[in-house]
């Protein structure tokens, strides 16, 4: 446990189990971070790529407030470390065939202002052993309507979901050089 945070937590008001499980969570991130190294980062990102759907305003963007559900495009991120893939990414290709294998819940790390700033290797360190194999795509989007509400101020993260799916990666996709 995150016996720092979770002091600081307490003497901010957090009651002491949602202090204890905002320490514990934490302390489980940084271990998954430490452990998932640059060449095993990159490589994964090589096999695993973000996708994006379209929303009601045909426009190819970050979800909030509701399941992505619109025509789905594979896209290019520019770097896994540092990028906010779901606001600085260039549309490749369709995804089609793609089947929902999976929803997980993840945690970003925000902004000099807290705000949404997701990264491809935030996603990849939280994946589940047991999903790896399988996922060829993933998809993030928000349950709350705004980005500030899906930040947890105890964790200084956004808590956001995530759609794993399964299918065939397009070639000219799979072709894509995959930067840190």
């Amino acid at each position: 446990m995150n016996t720092e945070l979770y002091n600081w937590l307490k003497l901010a008001g957090y009651e002491t189990q949602q202090a204890l499980d905002f320490a514990c969570l934490d302390e489980d991130l940084c271990l998954k971070e430490g452990k998932l190294s640059k060449e095993r980062a990159l490589s994964l990102a090589h096999k695993i790529r973000p996708v994006m759907s379209k929303t009601d305003a045909e426009q190819i963007e970050f979800c909030y407030g509701q399941l992505p559900r619109g025509e789905k495009f594979w896209v290019d991120t520019g770097g896994i470390y540092f990028r906010s893939y779901p606001f600085e990414n260039m549309p490749i290709t369709r995804a089609e065939g793609l089947q929902l294998i999976g929803e997980i819940t993840t945690y970003h790390h925000g902004g000099i202002d807290n705000s949404l700033k997701p990264s491809v290797f935030e996603v990849l360190y939280q994946i589940p052993e047991e999903f790896m194999e399988q996922t060829v795509a993933f998809e993030l989007y928000s349950e709350q309507e705004k980005a500030q509400d899906a930040y947890i101020p105890g964790l200084k993260r956004h808590q956001l979901k995530c759609l794993l799916y399964k299918g065939n990666m397009p070639k000219k996709v799979e072709e894509l050089y995959t930067k840190w």
